[in-house]
């Protein structure tokens, strides 16, 4: 069936008839029999022996689109053929390219512009965002109030690394360079307030004397060289340091109460001496 001159029109089902492919009974506008396989082909398709070509198609529960090969594109757009504004492609190769046509991974997109920059997800108060900002900075939060932002949420997947230190093992975040904070909270148990039981052994002074003089360092404050050659763990040396603080207050009150004990035996001997001397 064809058009009577070069301008004319082929209208099939004028009257509004359904029509069916290799059905009788088309319950749509274009209804293809129920079977799987290429189903329509755009270029490509001419001759019996052909395998490959732009098509639509249906197989195992999935609706096809197909290009011929792997150095071919699905191109998405508006407009038309020759008028066409490409928005997205899917390469025959596999990578997707949004906002670009020659997308180098797996998934490419170009910065966005406006208020939520790139790319957004929608919680149920607030809202994730990639390049949200002209500076291209990159947000993440809880998608409503008090929600958290977990990274590598089961312990097994990893560390969090930020520059170019290696995390080593045993550490869940490593950073390469300094680290700036308004306020920095760090779980420390037991908080040593066992120095004031009744039972702690405070060592003599003279002991303690020995001890630095021999080792060149506080009981259990680690040596400068295991510091230096490893790391500071922030939250344990608060915790010895409180310690230390704590013995010398109690140093602090045994020599007070040796010097209140002196001056009392010295008061009551220069009052002897007085009444010795007012004898004489």
């Amino acid at each position: 069936i064809r058009g009577g001159k070069s301008t004319s029109n082929v209208i099939i089902g004028d009257l509004g008839n359904n029509i069916g492919i290799k059905t009788a009974y088309p319950f749509y506008d274009l209804t293809f029999k129920s079977e799987i396989g290429d189903k329509i082909s755009f270029w490509g398709g001419e001759t019996s022996i052909t395998s490959n070509h732009y098509g639509i198609g249906i197989q195992a529960a999935a609706l096809q689109f197909y290009v011929p090969t792997s150095s071919e594109n699905l191109v998405f757009g508006t407009g038309r053929s020759y008028f066409f504004s490409e928005k997205m492609r899917i390469s025959g190769g596999g990578n997707v390219g949004i906002g670009m046509t020659n997308a180098t991974s797996t998934l490419g997109v170009v910065r966005g512009t406006g208020l939520n920059g790139t790319a957004v997800f929608y919680g149920t108060t607030h809202s994730s965002h990639f390049n949200y900002n002209v500076a291209e900075d990159t947000y993440v939060r809880g998608g409503k109030d008090n929600a958290k932002v977990f990274i590598n949420d089961i312990g097994t997947l990893g560390q969090v690394q930020v520059g170019n230190a290696i995390t080593p093992a045993g550490f869940k975040m490593s950073v390469d360079g300094k680290l700036i904070c308004t306020e920095l909270e760090v779980k420390v148990t037991p908080w040593p307030d066992y120095v004031f039981a009744k039972n702690y052994q405070l060592r003599p002074l003279q002991e303690l004397e020995a001890y630095i003089e021999k080792n060149g360092h506080l009981p259990n404050i680690p040596k400068a060289e295991d510091i230096e050659n490893q790391s500071l763990a922030l939250g344990n040396m608060s915790k010895l340091q409180m310690e230390k603080i704590e013995e010398l207050t109690l140093y602090v009150i045994e020599i007070n109460k040796r010097l209140q004990k002196v001056e009392e035996e010295n008061k009551a001997l220069k009052a002897e001496i007085k009444i010795a001397s007012s004898k004489n």
